[in-house]
């Protein structure tokens, strides 16, 4: 029996050892078949940014991983996720994004970025309700699940953030705990060899003067992620920037609008050379116009925007993301391809983007846009206006035209006075910056959620010191809520006497569309000078080269006296045109019209000439026509003696039953009268009835819209739902306010 005991017990150990050494050579013969990498690779340490988080507060989770990875962007050697629940039992996804820290000096006018410590990896999120969270934090290699780890934390109070932006009914923004948010700024777009410093300068003095708005471009030569590496890797230099401007926007309250690709990136003379998804340089296309259509290039995009969900989302002052600028600008622009890119980028962002940030693109010309804003359900519509002498009338045109045609909001992303940055530009003689003052005005007034966001910042605004003209606004909308007063579209009417005792006057009918065809050919003036469809007016006359631009613009007034119609043009295509004028019907004039300067820049001042016909006292309508080949285009057309002079201005507002706001401006008024030195003749002096108000006593206040003070207040009446206010001669313009009196 003893023996048997010692033989059983020999065994067992046999067995044991047999065993150890299974386990030892399957473990060796593991590491032969699989990467020692692999087994290395796993989360060392997750940690929170905040251990005291406040409702809308963005936390960090850092992420630090053990063992070497070789590519930190190829999603099958590492990818990192993170489930967060919320206090509701609501679960969030978000990937992980790779992260490298750095400090800042400007040396020599150039900001120089030196690494603080090891890359590492962030989730990046913002607690949206109070009580406890849980974060699970994944990291994946070829979709096998390797290492995992979590967090538990309270989140206590609110901060003074009011949440991210959403767009309300009204057409207006609104915070999530419910406040307005009327957007005030301008286009910041890029920094100089000054870098983040820039924005160090600018943000200060837009939080300054009331500006609470800036659009940023991700640029190949500024804040250019996806642009200086190997197609889906990305420079952490230019994330670093961009999440330093977004701090930094945050702490002076500004909203940005991210524009995600720049049109320069597609076309072959500008910047399609050094495209990473050109195929010379290791891309997927060999053409720009593929980047609509190629299956890998839309993956690889995709890729990106995860990218930039990961990082940036969680920021409550992103306003919105910009899929594109100016798209129609890019090679061999095909409408249907890039409308159904826009509806897939659009639908994929908002299937990542837990915060559900603003979707919108933009184009240069209105009319490209067409079907891209009736099909790709973005969330509001953009114009880009440059040129129109009367700027005010153009953008209030096209804002009132687009949100009538599309049924969406409407935010002008850029304008100016002049698209050109070469051959002495409109804006640098405008050194009061009319252009920017008519542009935030009548944007404000007709019904956009913005204002209009003026082009030339770092070479005009900025160094003409032009930014009091948005103090002056902000002053006067304080107290006002966009997106809880329910206005409409003020409405007024003049209290017209025509009696010939009246000075007359002559009206310039400035264009106010580019280059694209307007929606309307009639226009009437009527004889306080209001011109109906004056949104619609041709900068350029077209001639047989493009019939599909092409329209005869025709002009109905009221000549009190015998007076000229007049048309000054400006330029000429190198093809040459031809200038037709007709009178009820019947060719006045026929002006061959061939090219002088051998360009086809239609603000050349190639011309500036008057070309003009005789039109006898009565009403009359006028043709203007061009049966030459190619276009001609216009500063300006004017009509003697068809305005009675007191009433040459124009009430752009809105109002509800209780209240209204409205800016008045001398239709004369306008940064080209004002750099070409032209007489501003004294208006006003007669009365206007408001309409559409509840009856009782209110109170007037008169605005100084460049001083930013209160110029009057008195109290007036509204009988029958009318308040009639007398309008004090002016030569510029000023802002009223009207309110139940307390």
């Amino acid at each position: 029996m003893t023996s048997y005991k010692v033989m059983r017990g020999s065994s067992l150990l046999l067995l044991f050892l047999l065993l150890v050494f299974l386990l030892v050579t399957s473990y060796f013969f593991y590491l032969s078949r699989f990467s020692s990498k692999e087994e290395l690779i796993r989360l060392e340490s997750i940690t929170i940014s905040n251990k005291n988080p406040k409702v809308y507060d963005m936390l960090d989770i850092n992420i630090k991983v053990s063992g070497k990875v070789d590519d930190p962007f190829d999603e099958n050697e590492i990818n990192i996720t993170s489930e967060i629940t919320f206090p509701n039992k609501e679960v969030v996804r978000l990937p992980a994004f790779y992260y490298q820290d750095y400090s800042r000096n400007l040396v020599n006018k150039k900001e120089v970025l030196t690494p603080i410590g090891d890359p590492f990896w962030k989730v990046r999120f913002t607690p949206i309700l109070e009580g406890n969270y849980s974060v699970k934090v994944s990291l994946y290699k070829s979709r096998k699940l390797l290492s995992f780890s979590s967090i538990i934390f309270s989140v206590k109070g609110y901060s003074s953030n009011g949440g991210f932006v959403r767009m309300d009914k009204s057409g207006y923004l609104k915070l999530e705990n419910g406040s307005s948010l009327f957007l005030i700024g301008e286009n910041v777009c890029w920094y100089s060899s000054n870098g983040t410093y820039d924005y160090d300068s600018w943000f200060g003095k837009m939080n300054g003067n009331g500006e609470n708005y800036a659009r940023i471009w991700l640029a190949p030569w500024a804040f250019g992620i996806g642009w200086k590496e190997k197609l889906g890797h990305y420079n952490l230099e230019e994330a670093w920037k961009l999440d330093y401007v977004m701090n930094l926007a945050k702490e002076n309250g500004i909203y940005v609008m991210l524009c995600l690709v720049n049109h320069g990136q597609l076309i072959s003379q500008d910047n399609w050379r050094d495209n990473p998804y050109n195929s010379k340089n290791g891309g997927p296309i060999s053409s720009p116009e593929q980047f609509f259509t190629n299956t890998e290039a839309k993956e690889y995009f995709k890729k990106f925007l995860r990218y930039l969900v990961a990082r940036y989302t969680s920021y409550t002052n992103l306003f919105a993301w910009e899929l594109f600028n100016e798209v129609d600008l890019t090679d061999n622009y095909n409408q249907n391809n890039v409308a159904e890119w826009h509806s897939e980028m659009a639908s994929y962002i908002r299937s990542i983007d837990p915060y559900k940030h603003l979707v919108t693109t933009s184009f240069s010309s209105s009319s490209a846009g067409d079907l891209i804003w009736r099909q790709s359900n973005l969330d509001f519509a953009q114009l880009h206006i440059y040129g129109p002498k009367d700027l005010s009338e153009a953008i209030c045109g096209q804002i009132s035209s687009m949100k009538t045609y599309y049924n969406l909001p409407v935010l002008v992303g850029e304008f100016a006075s002049d698209w050109r940055w070469f051959d002495s530009p409109y804006y640098y003689k405008d050194k009061e910056g009319v252009e920017i003052h008519e542009g935030i005005w009548a944007s404000t007034m007709c019904g956009s959620f913005g204002t209009a966001m003026l082009w030339w910042w770092d070479n005009y605004i900025d160094p003409f010191n032009l930014y009091y003209h948005y103090k002056a606004l902000k002053d006067f909308l304080n107290g006002v809520s966009f997106c809880n007063s329910n206005f409409s579209k003020l409405s007024y009417e003049f209290v017209v006497n025509e009696s010939l005792s009246n000075p007359l006057g002559n009206v310039k009918v400035f264009p106010t569309v580019g280059w694209s065809k307007p929606k309307f050919d009639f226009f009437e003036i009527k004889p306080w000078g209001e011109v109906t469809n004056s949104s619609e007016v041709p900068t350029f006359v077209q001639g047989k080269y493009h019939e599909n631009l092409r329209i005869e613009p025709k002009f109905k007034a009221k000549f009190f006296k015998e007076g000229k119609f007049v048309v000054h043009v400006n330029s000429v295509a190198t093809g040459g045109a031809t200038l037709d004028i007709y009178l009820d019907g019947v060719k006045i004039l026929s002006k061959s019209l061939p090219d002088k300067d051998g360009k086809n820049d239609g603000f050349a001042n190639e011309y500036n000439e008057d070309f003009s016909i005789d039109v006898p006292q009565g009403v009359h309508e006028i043709k203007v026509s061009n049966s030459g080949s190619d276009w001609f285009t216009v500063d300006y057309f004017e009509l003697e003696n068809v305005l009675l002079v007191p009433y040459n201005f124009k009430i752009y507002g809105l109002n509800n039953a209780t209240f209204a706001i409205s800016w008045v401006k001398s239709r004369s008024y306008n940064w080209f009268n004002v750099i070409s030195n032209a007489t501003l003749e004294e208006v006003g002096g007669v009365k206007v009835r408001f309409c559409n108000l509840n009856d009782g006593n209110y109170t007037l206040e008169l605005y100084d819209t460049y001083k930013g003070e209160t110029i009057s207040v008195s109290e007036v009446r509204v009988v029958d739902g009318k308040v009639t206010i007398d309008i004090p001669r002016f030569k510029k313009d000023f802002a009223l306010k009207l309110y139940p009196k307390k």
